[in-house]
């Protein structure tokens, strides 16, 4: 049998977590595994004295060693009191037969765009307009307080905007004892070594790929995976295909960058496909040249967008994709856009 999420013998060192395992000297215990991914695992745990609950996002040996982990935990502590964004209760580092790795207590998020993008299987991988929309000024409103503060994200894809959980004790109590935990299951390892694995369960959220215009209106998105963000020019960790020139070329880059990506990711979300494809990395301003005057017939070929939609979505992506960055739209621009209303 292999393992069925995270491979618990990989030599990046992923936390060996149980359901039912004490951890920061028995402070807390892991009640629930809430998802993973290439540098962590992150897990509902309850305060066993406080009786409050948390996610812990707990870290590869690897990613602990490299300075990742240590620099989310720093960007977190610098955006305390940011809507939409993880806050970080405590920190601390735990030992596993793998090596050291370092844990951060968040609110807990449920699932991300992405996972809801993918979901639409009945009509091709993209979400209804609406959604794209509505979530688009929360994650604006972060990009605000990021740049107010001169930090990047660095990485503003589908998979790193999560829907808001359940947070208090007594909304997560009840919500556990009606969905049990999946039972805990034996693999054996590449190393012959015994593993137990468990398969994630995120904090139910009631928003679906059809979900209806006035259902998602009262639904909020966090901007998460802060591991991505700096506070000066670092190397980037995203799909080669939604980073900008700048990067791409070695040139010099500033907060702008997480315009684009912004830009980027509503064309997935809306649409279904990459804007760029692997000819836009070897060649970024020449394919950037030849794409963005063809946004309405794209949009209106891909058939996901109404005519209506599609010129002043259009008009919304030229903004985000300016091969100048000084021609990138500003946060504050952004909110005058006409695609972009709150009130969607």
């Amino acid at each position: 049998m292999s393992f069925p999420e995270e491979h618990l013998d990989s030599p990046v060192g992923y936390f060996p977590a149980e359901i039912g395992k004490p951890v920061k000297y028995g402070e807390w215990t892991i009640v629930r595994k809430l998802g993973y991914g290439p540098r962590s695992s992150t897990w509902m745990a309850i305060q066993n004295k406080q009786k409050n609950y948390a996610a812990l996002k707990i870290f590869t040996v690897a990613a602990t060693a490299d300075g990742s982990a240590q620099n989310e935990q720093k960007i977190l502590y610098l955006i305390r009191g940011l809507s939409n964004t993880p806050r970080i209760q405590q920190h601390f580092n735990e030992q596993s037969v793998h090596g050291e790795h370092l844990c951060l207590a968040l609110n807990s998020l449920t699932f991300s765009l992405e996972t809801l993008r993918l979901n639409n299987t009945e009509e091709g991988k993209y979400l209804h307009l609406h959604i794209v929309r509505q979530i688009l000024p929360e994650i604006l409103d972060v990009m605000g307080g990021l740049a107010k503060r001169k930090i990047i994200h660095g990485a503003i894809l589908p998979d790193n905007i999560l829907f808001w959980s359940i947070e208090a004790a007594q909304d997560i109590k009840p919500e556990l004892e009606q969905s049990p935990c999946h039972e805990m299951v034996e693999v054996i390892g590449s190393d012959g070594e015994p593993y137990l694995t468990v398969t994630s369960q995120p904090m139910r959220q009631g928003v679906k790929w059809n979900t209806t215009r006035e259902d998602i209106s009262g639904v909020s998105v966090f901007l998460s995976n802060f591991s991505h963000g700096m506070t000066e020019p670092a190397p980037f960790n995203a799909p080669a295909n939604f980073l900008l020139p700048e990067v791409l070329l070695g040139e010099k880059v500033d907060c702008s960058v997480d315009m684009w990506m912004l830009g980027c990711t509503a064309y997935l979300l809306a649409t279904g496909t990459p804007l760029f494809s692997d000819s836009y990395i070897s060649s970024p301003r020449d394919v950037l040249k030849e794409t963005l005057p063809k946004l309405e017939e794209m949009l209106r070929n891909n058939g996901k967008v109404s005519r209506k939609n599609y010129v002043v979505f259009a008009k919304f992506l030229r903004s985000c994709l300016a091969d100048d960055p000084a021609k990138r739209a500003s946060v504050e621009e952004q909110f005058d856009n006409e695609w972009i209303d709150p009130y969607y």
